[in-house]
């Protein structure tokens, strides 16, 4: 039981998916890490309700705005393309290569 004056504090975690898979995520959740959907946070900026609530918020018409946004994005995302799929791919590279089983079941080293 608390005293007087004083606080529970129960410190949870949020992050981005960033490639992980439904295991990594299923286990982050069990220790009270919550995942997100998107693969980068900053990908909240741009999600279709976040976008419409704040086109609404400034009483604009949410259908052009949201038109605006995919555009700009598709735009930007096509211009550097390239890049993008080189990070994602060594995003998933960098993952197999720290699950890789680097000892021999009886322990011996190459």
């Amino acid at each position: 039981m608390l005293g007087r004056g004083e606080l529970e504090v129960v410190a949870r975690g949020l992050i981005d998916r960033d490639g992980r898979t439904d295991a990594e995520v299923q286990n982050l959740e069990s220790i009270g890490v919550a995942v997100l959907d998107w693969a980068e946070v900053e990908n909240l900026l741009v999600c279709e309700g976040a976008v419409r609530d704040v086109a609404l918020a400034l009483h604009l018409e949410a259908q052009p705005v949201l038109d605006k946004v995919k555009e700009r994005v598709l735009k930007l995302l096509a211009t550097d393309i390239d890049r993008v799929a080189a990070e994602l791919a060594g995003r998933d590279l960098d993952r197999k290569v720290r699950e890789w089983p680097w000892k021999h079941q009886n322990g011996a080293h190459d």
